[in-house]
């Protein structure tokens, strides 16, 4: 009897023993998934806080373009008032090098209205060429018509600018093909507006968007260039 009282307590211990085992394994995978939990929400908060200070980053670089919009364009206008003592081909040059400089255009060209040595006809010919394209003589664009079945014509006859960010789509892009093979995105042309009707026209291909403040910035420097034109003799239509 006695021996079996003591087999019973044992067993008793026994049994007790593996209960503490048991709450001890429990406390230690509750202890496990707490970490895991804590760990993927410290994970969670990690990609939050990226997300967050990459928005930040985003707003910070578009207000500093914001600010910097009204800089570009007084810088423009500042050059183009110490340029008074250029001759019309220098000034017209130096516009669409300026173009391509400051909007890092892939070319820039610019027409104004001339009649034609032989038929005396009123057509657009080109003054200057800056960029990829920087050939004047012998350009297929050398001359171009007034009629409104081209792009330059357009802008001139309509005295409205025309904008763009499709140019492989555009169907008054009359060369698809190049324009594939040059990967040009953006078109930008606006008429030289004078007192007494349009001059000529500012144009520049871009393999970029040109933004809407690039667009603001290009219609004040037009603007601007236009006035320093009226001190030429230049036809108009």
């Amino acid at each position: 009897a006695e021996a079996m009282k003591e087999q019973s307590q044992t067993a008793d211990h026994v049994a007790s023993s593996m209960g503490q085992v048991s709450q001890v394994a429990e406390q230690a995978l509750q202890s496990s998934q707490e970490m895991n939990r804590s760990t993927t929400d410290i994970a969670g908060q990690a990609a939050d806080l990226k997300t967050l200070a990459n928005s930040f980053e985003e707003e910070g670089e578009g207000a500093q373009t914001s600010l910097q919009a009204p800089s570009r364009r007084r810088q423009l206008l500042e050059q183009l008032a110490q340029k008074g003592d250029l001759e019309l081909d220098e000034l017209l040059k130096w516009a669409t090098e300026g173009v391509v400089d400051y909007f890092d255009a892939f070319f820039s060209r610019v027409w104004v209205v001339e009649k034609h040595p032989q038929s005396g006809e009123e057509m657009l010919h080109m003054k200057a060429s800056s960029g990829a394209y920087n050939r004047i003589r012998g350009s297929s664009r050398e001359g171009a018509p007034l009629a409104e079945d081209y792009k330059l014509g357009v802008i001139v006859r309509r005295q409205r600018p025309i904008i763009s960010d499709q140019v492989q789509e555009d169907p008054q892009v009359k060369d698809q093909t190049w324009a594939r093979r040059e990967r040009l995105r953006s078109f930008a042309g606006y008429p030289l507006q004078l007192e007494n009707g349009c001059a000529g026209v500012l144009i520049a291909y871009s393999r970029n968007e040109i933004t809407s403040e690039e667009h603001s910035i290009f219609a004040a420097f037009v603007e601007a260039l236009s006035k320093r034109l009226a001190s030429f003799p230049l036809k108009t239509v």
